[in-house]
């Protein structure tokens, strides 16, 4: 943990209870919406004091440490003794930073103190939110992007303040057209050895949509076809979280599995079919792109597993957003909810002094439908699951009668 300065809440003495309470549940707000709530103090004595202020801010930071040069050279040459160091690589960003007088006098406000009572007090204040260049709370090991607010009493002999952090999502309606429109994509190869002979292998997968809510399920549809002269791996599908950090001519990148379905191998001669299978989102950072220094993306990957080959494997970008489509389509029934993050976040363990970026344990909360129920366009039948044989001389309409359907529920694995 790399602590330069951690500024800790502190209450003075004279001063009982200073807390911040948010209206919203959850203190989760989208970009350009306003956030209401009260500051409640209680002081032991009457204080004077010059004002109650809050001050809100949207930062994002991101630190690793890369190996040097040397570095690289010593463990290539297998000399423990060189090449054991390191750079830091660091980088700080404002995005929202405005201070607001709760109570009280103004800042630069020539006139004298006033007199805070002894009591409880509540002041309520209401706080309208940038709408343009915020991205959504971010937090994983190598970098954050954070809100928070600062209220403290502001007085000649003393400080008194409180931390409190929020979430907030940028304004991503999956709803719109543009993410409305199927996806697909395809694949082959012709395997040229002893084991496959030279055949061909290929696969074709589309998902319903490419833009969704945590909460909901991609609609997975593959083709997998194996003309080779032995059994294959099976299809898989995986939602995969990248998150790329940019610091000048430093890249990084990081790939998460945030979750999968799978099916039994494909025999020799066979077809398989997924038909409406579902990838489950759980509750993961919206989709944060172009944005300076921290990037967070998704996509689908399909992949056919070739034994002690190179796998067929290709990628279908999809978003994240944070406004799902309404709730009358016939394909959902669900409610959304804010809830923390479960998938896609790590602690961020720093903190920085000369970036004003505190070190505030805080997991983001993300909007969520639940109850999401996805109702299938047909129902299989029996008589869709048949036996084996072989396609090697099979024209497509008759290769079409003998399709291995869907893998069944029971057979995929999350």
């Amino acid at each position: 943990m790399n602590i330069e300065d951690t500024p800790a809440d502190t209450v003075n003495n004279h001063i009982r209870n200073l807390e911040v309470r948010f209206k919203e549940a959850g203190s989760t707000f989208y970009a350009g919406g306003v956030i209401c709530g009260n500051v409640d103090v209680q002081t032991i004595e009457d204080i004077a004091v010059r004002g109650i202020r809050a001050q809100f801010r949207g930062e994002s930071y991101v630190y690793w440490q890369d190996r040097t040069d040397d570095a690289k050279r010593g463990e290539g040459s297998g000399n423990r003794g060189e090449g054991s160091g390191v750079e830091v690589v660091k980088d700080h960003y404002t995005i929202w930073n405005q201070l607001f007088t709760i109570w009280g006098n103004k800042v630069h406000d020539d006139a004298g103190d006033v007199t805070l009572e002894r009591g409880e007090h509540s002041f309520p204040f209401a706080v309208k939110i940038p709408s343009e260049e915020i991205p959504s709370s971010f937090e994983h090991r190598n970098g954050a992007i954070r809100y928070w607010v600062k209220v403290y009493i502001d007085t000649n002999d003393y400080i008194s303040n409180r931390y409190k952090p929020f979430s907030v999502l940028q304004k991503i309606d999956v709803g719109e057209k543009r993410f409305l429109s199927k996806i697909c994509n395809d694949a082959e190869k012709t395997m040229c050895c002893s084991c496959f002979g030279s055949r061909s292998l290929s696969l074709s997968a589309s998902i319903d949509r490419t833009g969704y809510c945590p909460g909901e399920s991609i609609v997975v549809n593959c083709r997998g076809k194996n003309q080779a002269r032995r059994d294959i791996g099976g299809i898989k599908a995986r939602l995969i979280q990248n998150i790329i950090y940019t610091v000048g001519k430093h890249l990084k990148r990081e790939e998460n599995i945030i979750s999968a379905i799978g099916g039994n191998r494909i025999e020799k001669g066979r077809t398989k079919v997924w038909e409406n299978q579902l990838l489950k989102i759980p509750p993961v950072p919206p989709t944060i792109n172009n944005f300076g220094i921290v990037s967070v993306l998704y996509n689908v990957q399909i992949t056919m597993v070739v034994p002690n080959g190179v796998d067929l494997q290709f990628y279908l970008p999809i978003t994240i957003g944070t406004k799902p489509r309404g709730v009358n389509n016939l394909n959902y029934r669900a409610n959304v909810r804010f809830k923390r993050c479960t998938d896609g976040i790590e602690c961020f363990n720093h903190s920085s002094k000369s970036y004003n970026f505190p070190l505030l344990a805080y997991v983001p909360y993300t909007a969520v439908m639940e109850n999401y129920v996805f109702v299938p366009q047909r129902n299989l039948t029996s008589n869709e699951y048949t036996v084996h044989r072989s396609f090697s001389r099979m024209e497509d309409d008759e290769e079409n009668q003998y399709l291995i359907r869907s893998e069944t529920q029971d057979t995929l694995v999350t």
